[in-house]
């Protein structure tokens, strides 16, 4: 009998990048704004295959690991939202936000972005284990990834404008009150701390704490990004996401796109 061919670490990845990108057309089909940050997604999740297997990584199938759980999160929370079922708060409140079409391209990104990573991560690097068998720690190859991320994140940016309008780099510039995560240093910063939250939730004195955070973090976020404190800065909001939402591009299927 021949044995089952194991895929590779990168191989796997490539797969995952497949589903992801499946999604992120189906949404884009209905013109469901959540495309947005599930394509950039789907080409993350590229960029970190291409180097999988040659980053110096101890555990490559471990990322692989991750990247798969980390994933299925995301898949819950959208078919959960779509069913009407059970959703994680962090999770319900950036799909409401989406919902009502009064967002920017970049706001888009950045809500998809904060509560994967913010929410979604911790409880992920503890399902797949913050050690190895024999107890030692993987936070040198949470490391890399995080650096392959950092550094390739300002060209999913650039992907996302061509894709979907020329609109989310003014938009950038303007709200640097709340993108900072869609750099590198805010790549960096925000992955720290998903690794700083596992060891959180790990840890059953702190775990309701650590879960309840990671929560209402996101639903805050999203709420101060939309709503801000000052009264002179939300009209103009305002208009830039009814100029941004209004002029957003939509791929056509049949244009190769």
């Amino acid at each position: 009998m021949e044995s089952a061919t194991v895929a590779t670490p990168s191989a796997r990845l490539d797969a995952l990048a497949v589903r992801i990108e499946a999604r992120a057309r189906a949404l884009e089909e209905r013109k469901d704004s959540r495309c947005v940050f599930t394509t950039a997604y789907a080409l993350m999740t590229r960029r970190i295959a291409d180097e999988v297997e040659t980053a110096g990584l101890a555990e490559p199938d471990w990322v692989a690991d991750v990247a798969e759980a980390f994933s299925a999160r995301y898949f819950l929370a959208l078919d959960a939202y779509d069913g009407g079922g059970d959703v994680a708060p962090a999770w319900r409140a950036v799909f409401a936000t989406l919902g009502g079409r009064q967002t920017s391209v970049v706001e888009d990104l950045v809500f998809g972005v904060y509560a994967h990573i913010v929410r979604d991560l911790p409880h992920t690097l503890v399902d797949c284990g913050l050690a190895d068998p024999e107890g030692r720690s993987r936070i040198s190859d949470h490391h890399i990834v995080t650096a392959v991320v950092g550094r390739t994140i300002d060209e999913i940016q650039d992907a996302v404008s061509a894709r979907y309008g020329p609109y989310i780099r003014p938009l950038d510039r303007i709200g640097k009150r709340y993108d900072e995560i869609l750099t590198d240093y805010g790549i960096r910063l925000s992955r720290g701390m998903a690794w700083y939250n596992a060891l959180r939730l790990a840890d059953p004195s702190s775990a309701n704490v650590a879960a309840a955070s990671l929560e209402r973090s996101t639903a805050v976020f999203v709420k101060h990004v939309m709503d801000p404190p000052f009264w002179s800065g939300r009209a103009g909001l305002r208009a830039l996401r009814w100029l941004a939402s209004h002029f957003r591009r939509w791929p056509r299927r049949d244009a190769g796109t």
